[in-house]
């Protein structure tokens, strides 16, 4: 692979990040991240979608869903939080992020599974705390 392309992954993979760090409102941090180190997820809190290019996708239950695709990022929004988005842009998400590794030589995969929050912004982000909680235990 070129210098070139590397470099060209490696940009989009940062842009996708600081799109999703525009969102973000609550993630653990790292030292909670550390302790979590055994656990196969944990919980972020995003105030409306990154601003990325997703795509239109049916569900295993052929339900609207959207899907961002990346080497190192996944990014699915199911049903429930598409017709959230397009009522409100703002709206509140829970979010399931897990690493993935698809192959042997491939990097891990950031996935991020968003599903709609029924609470305000800060009930939303102690139940992500509680949550990540229960995990490190």
């Amino acid at each position: 692979m070129e210098l070139r392309q590397i470099l060209t992954q490696e940009q989009v993979r940062d842009e996708t990040e600081e799109k999703i760090a525009e969102v973000r409102k609550y993630t653990p941090t790292a030292k909670e991240l550390r302790d979590m180190r055994k656990s196969a997820h944990y919980w972020e809190v995003w105030q409306g979608l990154p601003d990325v290019e997703f795509k239109e996708v049916l569900s295993r239950g052929s339900y609207n869903s959207l899907q961002y695709e990346r080497e190192d990022v996944g990014i699915w929004v199911n049903r429930d939080a598409v017709s959230a988005a397009r009522q409100n842009p703002n709206a509140i998400y829970t979010v399931m992020v897990r690493t993935k590794k698809d192959k042997l030589i491939a990097p891990l995969k950031m996935v991020y599974d968003v599903s709609p929050s029924k609470f305000t912004l800060e009930r939303t982000i102690q139940t992500a705390i509680e949550l990540n909680k229960e995990k490190r235990k």
